[in-house]
């Protein structure tokens, strides 16, 4: 049986600093159910980050089994092939889209959310030519090259940026805590205001 104190050590070949080990201490986890994870000593915690999907899905094992069931016999293809699994997952989503844009359109399925931020900006680009980016401040949206320079974090911007993109930020589209609201005023104006100096 190890010390406790040393499973949350950070082990010599694990890399260190960028998302698990910003902590000298990290407890390990061995289950989750719901909002609550647990760890390796019986430990609850509640999962208030809400990241990869558990703010819609929480920890729920029967999803993965129910996944896994519906894939059991085509688990994975190449990039270029095609299945009826996958053709009946876009044509269920491309009303649901088409029906919010109130334009017929096509779906596009990637593997995570900055493949798909960076499939957005192409398409956008294609259409458009480049152009200045606008994201909202506070705002996370994936860490590769180029979503880092769309991050609100120095951290992603700094060390994986990809350059030459023209981002603009917005305040956070939030009236209780606006930091550019005057006093008695509200958001609205003071945002206005933000953004019209941020643009210009």
């Amino acid at each position: 049986m190890t010390d406790p104190a040393d499973d949350q050590r950070i082990p010599s070949y694990a890399g260190a600093g960028n998302l698990v080990y910003r902590e000298p201490d990290v407890p390990r986890f061995v289950s989750g159910s719901g909002s609550w994870l647990t760890a390796h000593d019986g430990r609850r915690y509640l999962d208030a980050e809400a990241a990869n999907g558990t703010i819609a899905f929480g920890y729920d094992s029967t999803l993965l089994q129910e996944a896994m069931r519906r894939c059991e016999q085509l688990p994975a293809l190449p990039s270029f092939a095609e299945s009826e699994l996958r053709l009946k997952v876009l044509s269920r989503l491309e009303p649901l889209v088409s029906a919010v844009l109130g334009t017929p359109g096509r779906v596009e399925l990637d593997l995570g959310g900055a493949q798909a931020m960076e499939t957005a900006l192409r398409i956008a680009f294609a259409a458009n030519g480049p152009g200045t980016i606008v994201v909202f401040e506070g705002a996370f949206h994936g860490r590769s090259g180029v979503t880092s320079m769309l991050s609100s974090s120095p951290r992603y911007r700094e060390l994986l940026a990809a350059w030459g993109l023209e981002v603009v930020r917005l305040p956070s589209p939030d009236s209780q805590r606006c930091p550019h609201a005057v006093a008695g005023t509200g958001c609205g104006p003071g945002c206005r205001e933000a953004v019209t100096r941020w643009g210009s």
